[in-house]
């Protein structure tokens, strides 16, 4: 079954938005971290966002492992953000 470029684009759109997302996600926990912990709270926080960046980067050079791995880790992204978005605008 073959897909349409348009649909291929919105694809690429709704997973580079993800990506976005995760990152951004990714740099919030990092300042949190920073601002409640000081330096020593640090150090485990940037080396698992680290390990997640680098999975990032080899995401976009092709790495077949890493696709899997980003796409784990979007679909917990969007579960979080859609999921829990009515539950944030209630309270």
């Amino acid at each position: 079954m073959l897909f349409s470029s348009e649909q291929v684009n919105r694809g690429r759109k709704i997973v580079n938005t993800g990506i976005i997302i995760l990152i951004f996600l990714l740099l919030a926990d990092i300042a949190i971290s920073l601002v409640s912990n000081g330096i020593k709270g640090l150090t485990g926080k940037t080396f698992i966002s680290g390990i997640i960046l680098f999975n990032i980067f080899l995401y976009y050079k092709g790495n077949r492992i890493a696709f899997k791995i980003t796409m784990f880790l979007l679909s917990g992204v969007y579960i979080f953000i859609f999921g829990l978005l009515p539950a944030y605008l209630v309270l």
